[in-house]
């Protein structure tokens, strides 16, 4: 199928609600259509003449030079706000693959480049040696800590019920580096250390558990190393935490040991795991989202495992069946929410070339900005971006802005779209994201133009039925605002209707429909099988309780009902949502 896709701003995922904890509600980012890495860049992006050779397209050894000009004018302007360590400069001059990675890996506006080096300088002047043999971890190390309020965000984000006396203190990130290279604790690593380039190891950078806390769970939990999704489980679930009473673990130690003894919730059965799965050396994170049932909202773990001999992205605890199809993660190094899907982008890209997707990071970086002066620039460095490594979301993000904007060809720029859809087959969150935009090269008064772009889309989705349902949402209120109530009708309700399974993600589309049949209640008896069949289909109860998301749709559609003298089905509809 032939689909033209340009881009869109970024949609946050689900709230955290309170189960996840109140951190979680200080952890949201408004990111923008170029995502939130490179605002206010300090470095300079180009020089004249590279702007002049780059107007022409750029070759393999054309990148290289441009990424070692970069890392140049990136040493430059971070080393130009304050005085450097005696020796350090001059030593990291010696290591060009570490000075590359330490340099890129920072981020404008999030990182604090100064305090960075700090890290970094002190890891030399402990070990040099093995910072410089493990200089992704050591990179890694730097760009977590040198914000450790980032550590202590991603130790308590996802549990409640925990004084803040309760909780260990990190080992801070010297113990955190000689822990992960210590020979001998390394052959109780599923992965090997040295492996783990910077962007996969600061998801054990940020190692947040006491130095007690990991010799136990080397000695106890050694042995799940292959296996460390199913530790998850191993803490028992505490049902009088999750009912508001008094929890089993009480003002003790929030310790591993002591989860696995007393027990806890959700929240706590991903911190066990993820902090197992640290000490075991594999990167992982807690997950938080909203089930279809509504309600409170869940806690699970993304973690690395082998697979295909490279490192894929997988979860424990998700439990699918209440369709969770994308969750929040911490980024340790940008102390923000990010989705796992972003994340499994990454490791698709770092792990497929890391020195490929690095220069891919950097060219959409540079484009960025000079997006505004230099657009044709700017857009061959999107395009050898995206050809570079096809897991560029930024590359992607500028290249399709340029399409949408008309600086290419619309065969041409048709073709872009196509080749993303392709490459990113797995990765349709990023796709969805540039999909609202490029309607806006299409007049909103050209309603029927746009109507079969929507109808083409949906299809590309197919197994994704939270993104078909985030475009029929789209889809209906742009028929609302043209006027076309009861073609709006028509195609969020039988959204409903087929995805009625998927419980609260409907609710955005029943809402405006509600409206819609509350208006003109003749339409109500016009559409009553779809609503039916939705109703039918829509989950009622998890575990022994009625799904709140059920019970608001309840009261939404009982005035439907009884408004137009289907009383019976109004008490009916009444009774089992338990009102």
């Amino acid at each position: 199928m032939n689909v033209p896709i340009l881009p869109l701003v970024f949609r946050e995922g689900p709230m955290i609600h309170r189960t996840l904890g109140v951190l979680g509600l200080l952890l949201a980012a408004t990111q923008t259509a170029f995502g939130i890495e490179w605002r206010n860049d300090p470095v300079p992006p180009l020089t004249g003449d590279e702007a002049a050779f780059i107007e022409d397209g750029l070759d393999d050894k054309e990148v290289e030079t441009l990424l070692a000009a970069f890392v140049d004018r990136a040493e430059k302007a971070y080393t130009g706000r304050a005085r450097m360590p005696e020796g350090f400069l001059e030593w990291l001059a010696g290591q060009p693959a570490l000075r590359t990675a330490f340099w890129l890996a920072l981020v404008p506006g999030a990182d604090d480049p100064i305090a960075a080096v700090r890290v970094l300088d002190t890891l030399r002047r402990e070990d040099a040696e093995a910072v410089e043999t493990y200089f992704h971890l050591a990179v890694a190390i730097s760009v977590v800590w040198d914000a450790p309020r980032n550590v202590m965000m991603s130790q308590r984000i996802c549990i409640f019920g925990v004084g803040p006396d309760q909780f260990s203190k990190p080992p801070g990130y010297l113990w955190t580096f000689r822990y992960f290279t210590e020979k001998k604790r390394q052959r109780s690593f599923l992965f090997k250390i040295e492996d783990l380039v910077w962007p996969i190891a600061v998801y054990i950078a940020n190692f947040d558990v006491s130095e007690e806390e990991s010799e136990w769970a080397l000695r106890r939990m050694g042995r799940y190393r292959n296996s460390v999704g199913s530790t998850y489980a191993m803490v028992e679930y505490d049902h009088g935490k999750r009912n508001g009473q008094s929890t089993k673990l009480g003002s003790r130690p929030y310790t591993l040991a002591n989860l696995l003894e007393y027990g806890g919730v959700c929240g706590d059965q991903a911190h066990f795991c993820s902090r197992v799965a640290k000490c075991l050396g594999i990167p992982a994170m807690k997950a938080s989202g909203l089930s279809r049932y509504g309600g409170a909202g869940h806690a699970f773990v993304c973690y690395f495992v082998w697979k295909k001999r490279r490192p894929i992205l997988e979860s424990t605890g998700r439990y699918f069946n209440d369709f969770y199809y994308t969750g929040n993660v911490f980024d340790p190094q940008i102390g923000t929410r990010i989705l796992d899907r972003t994340v499994a982008m990454m490791l698709d890209g770092a792990s497929l070339s890391y020195e490929k997707y690095i220069q891919a990071r950097t060219l959409a970086r540079i484009a960025t900005h000079v997006y505004a002066q230099r657009p044709e620039v700017s857009l061959n460095l999107a395009k050898k971006a995206v050809t570079t490594n096809h897991f560029c979301g930024t590359g992607w993000r500028v290249l399709m802005r340029h399409v949408n904007e008309g600086h290419v060809p619309p065969e041409e720029g048709l073709e872009w779209g196509n080749k993303m859809i392709r490459y990113l087959e797995d990765h349709p969150d990023l796709t969805h994201e540039c999909f609202e935009t490029f309607l806006g090269c299409i007049p909103r008064e050209d309603v029927k133009q746009r109507q079969k772009f929507y109808e083409r889309v949906a299809d590309v989705y197919e197994e994704r039925p939270d993104l078909q349902l985030l475009l029929r949402e789209a889809q209906g209120k742009e028929l609302i605002e043209a006027g076309k109530e009861k073609d709006a009708l028509r195609v969020l309700l039988k959204a409903c209707a087929e995805h009625g399974k998927e419980g609260r993600l409907i609710m955005p589309l029943i809402t405006p429909a509600v409206e819609i049949l509350d208006r003109e209640k003749k339409y109500v008896i016009a559409f009553s099988r779809p609503l039916d069949k939705m109703i039918m289909r829509f989950p009622k109860r998890r575990m022994n309780r009625i799904s709140a998301s059920f019970q608001d749709l309840a009261r939404m559609i009982i005035p439907l009902y009884e408004a137009v003298g289907k009383q019976r089905d109004a008490d009916k509809l009444r009774r089992r949502a338990g009102l």
